[in-house]
C-alpha cells in the first residue's frame, strides 16, 4: 500500500480541503499519478473550475501531459481517467514544484501510508494535520 496526500488551497494559500488515502500502487510513479487523480477528483467535488495542480514529480506531470497511448501500460487506465477529469475544469494547469514546496502533501501521504488520518476534509483539516499544514507558513484554520 502507498499513501497519497492532497492539499487544496486558495490562490492566497489558505487551505480549503484535502485528503489522505491509501492506494494500491505498483511503483512510486503510480502512487504519484494516483495522487494527481485524487487531487482532481477532490477539486471536482469542490466545484472548482480554475485549478493549478502542483507535484514534486516531474515524471508524473510529464506522464499526464504526454501521449497516453505511449505511456507505461500500468499507468494507462489512471492517465485515461485523468484525461476524462480534465474536461471538468475551465482552466487546468500543471506545475512542478520542488519537494520542499510540497512538504505538506508529502507529510499527509506519509500519514496515509501508515493508516493514519484516512479521510477527506473541507475547510477544517483534522487536528492531526494542522501542525503539518501550518509548517508551510500559509494560513490554516484551527481544527
Amino acid at each position: 500500500m502507498a499513501g497519497v496526500g492532497v492539499i487544496i488551497r486558495k490562490i492566497a494559500g489558505s487551505c480549503i480541503g484535502g485528503l489522505a488515502a491509501q492506494v494500491r500502487a505498483q511503483s512510486p510513479l503510480m502512487a504519484q499519478v494516483l495522487a494527481l487523480k485524487h487531487g482532481l477528483l477532490r477539486a471536482k467535488e469542490l466545484n472548482l473550475v480554475i485549478v493549478v495542480v502542483e507535484s514534486d514529480s516531474q515524471v508524473a506531470i510529464n506522464s499526464v501531459l504526454g501521449d497516453v497511448s505511449s505511456s507505461n501500460w500500468e499507468l494507462y487506465p489512471i492517465l485515461k481517467d485523468i484525461r476524462f477529469l480534465k474536461a471538468s475544469f475551465t482552466n487546468l494547469n500543471w506545475a512542478w514544484v520542488p519537494r520542499e514546496a510540497n512538504r505538506s502533501a508529502d507529510a499527509v501521504a506519509s500519514l496515509a501510508r501508515k493508516g493514519m488520518c484516512l479521510e477527506s476534509w473541507l475547510v477544517r483539516p483534522p487536528s492531526s494535520l494542522v501542525h503539518i499544514l501550518s509548517r508551510d507558513g500559509l494560513p490554516c484554520p484551527p481544527p
